[in-house]
């Protein structure tokens, strides 16, 4: 009774919505995998051909039919010992019958292992009939999941972290220790609280590709201090389609025509720098790390004192400003469109939105101006 009356008492006390709150629970996917399991694993004292990885798959098996044994009645052997007979059966079975078994379906969790070079994987536990036995190796076009991590990880599989019994897995986009010096390719210093550069190193050539160590230092920006990349990335880009990815990964993105990233791409693929670029690493090699905010505040910033005293007339959100006016201009876009775009760039850098409604901005933006801030896209006039 006592219950029962406290339920009453909470009927009426808690809102109905909370009474009649219904909870949706989301059916997994049925085939997936988890790209952070993707593996190399040691096969015959080599990598570089077999991955490891978990995914989800529906796996049909076969039933197996019934059966009938009808047994065997035996043999009877008898013995005469004159005033009486003995006799044993022997051999005798009773018949038997085994129901059929229906076929099924597993919608669960597999282990893969995948052949890179033959196109073939095995699934740890897929039955092949309900009376027993395993699928062992197919070819990675009867598994969905099996022929989507062939198709995109094979291709890079020397970049993906490789399998040791008993370790943790490593990434393999965290950088090595080199001595190679960081190469300064851009940035931004307007105080010690808001400074930060973009540096790489150890650029290796693969074709059109280049393979190198990126870091963004941001002293002020807590995840880069992070372990264990301490804002610092292997990275892969591609120089003729102008796209970056991070090591060992496949999602790509191609930087914004005008930015600091645009700028370090530009010096992977080309190896080209500016001369006050040049300067600036020149001073930063005779400093460490913890010292490298004062390099870039000081009057010796060879690269922010020669901008600002070629744009005396304009402030850096001004410069960037026309710079982003300019790639909107690129871009062939109605004057709506074009403004809209130079906000969300304004937006990212936190600066005053009003200054993409300019028109004196806009007129420098058209003209084929020396302000250093702008960075004209190349080939577009």
């Amino acid at each position: 009774m006592r219950i029962a009356g406290l339920f009453s008492f909470l009927s009426f006390a808690l809102p109905s919505a909370l009474l009649a709150r219904n909870i949706e629970v989301k059916e997994p996917a049925p085939y997936s995998f988890y790209d952070n399991t993707i593996l190399q694993i040691q096969v015959r004292g080599e990598y570089g051909r077999y991955l490891r990885f978990a995914g989800r798959t529906v796996n049909r098996y076969s039933g197996t039919p019934g059966v009938y044994k009808p047994g065997s009645p035996g043999s009877i052997n008898c013995t005469d010992y004159g005033t009486s007979i003995t006799c044993n059966r022997t051999g005798y079975q009773a018949p038997s019958y085994t129901p059929p078994k229906p076929g099924g379906i597993q919608r669960q969790g597999f282990l893969y292992d995948l052949d890179c070079v033959d196109g073939t994987f095995d699934r740890k536990g897929d039955y092949l009939s309900s009376g027993g036995g395993m699928k062992g190796w197919m070819s990675v076009h009867q598994d969905p999941v099996a022929k989507e991590v062939y198709s995109k990880y094979c291709r890079i599989i020397d970049e993906l972290p490789k399998y040791v019994e008993g370790q943790k897995a490593i990434s393999t986009a965290i950088v090595s220790p080199s001595t190679k010096p960081w190469i300064y390719t851009g940035g931004r210093c307007t105080s010690r609280e808001k400074c930060f550069g973009m540096f790489v190193r150890d650029i290796q050539k693969r074709g059109n590709q280049r393979i190198y160590d990126n870091k963004l230092f941001d002293p002020n920006n807590p995840v880069t201090q992070t372990s264990p990349f301490y804002g610092e990335l292997k990275k892969v880009a591609n120089c003729d389609t102008r796209e970056i990815r991070t090591y060992g990964q496949l999602k790509t993105r191609t930087p914004t025509p005008g930015t600091f990233n645009s700028s370090q791409l530009d010096y992977v693929c080309t190896g080209k720098l500016s001369q006050e670029k040049k300067e600036i690493n020149k001073r930063l090699t005779n400093f460490e790390e913890d010292e490298w905010v004062d390099v870039l505040l000081s009057k010796g910033n060879v690269e922010f004192e020669k901008e600002k005293n070629q744009t005396k007339s304009l402030t850096w959100p001004e410069g960037f400003t026309i710079g982003m006016m300019q790639v909107a201009l690129c871009e062939n876009l109605n004057k709506r469109a074009a403004i809209s775009y130079v906000r969300k760039y304004l937006k990212d850098e936190n600066i005053d939105l009003k200054l993409a409604k300019r028109d004196d901005l806009w007129e420098i933006a058209r003209k084929d101006n020396n302000n250093p801030y702008a960075m004209k896209p190349p080939n577009c006039r």
